[in-house]
């Protein structure tokens, strides 16, 4: 384990970290970040990997702990997108008794 260090500012933390993961999907995200997490959802990812809080009672993270909220993170706007071209008739999508998983495709008649 890597030595924590203290979150002095939760939202400040949210939104760096929201900002981060959204370059990973484009280098000038154009969308409103709220449709896809918003800051108080981070702020509870933040507390729920905090590896405990100090004597002021700020959470503390690790590098370990870090890294999964960055890949959780992730994974929750990967699949809110997901979604949302779904939603927009864009993409098809089902479950997969087999798989186990959700599969998608792109419907006839949609431009790829």
């Amino acid at each position: 384990m890597t030595e924590p260090y203290s979150i002095e500012d939760l939202f400040e933390t949210a939104d760096v970290l929201r900002k981060t993961v959204a370059l990973t999907f484009s280098k000038e995200p154009t969308e409103d970040l709220d449709e896809y997490i918003t800051l108080h959802q981070i702020v509870f990812l933040i507390m729920d990997h905090a590896v405990g809080a100090d004597s002021e009672g700020q959470f503390m993270m690790d590098k370990t702990n870090y890294n999964i909220l960055l890949q959780v993170i992730h994974e929750w706007m990967y699949n809110t997108g997901l979604a949302k071209i779904a939603s927009s008739g864009r993409l098809a999508c089902a479950w997969d008794d087999d798989l186990n998983t959700m599969i998608f495709w792109i419907p006839e008649g949609v431009e790829k």
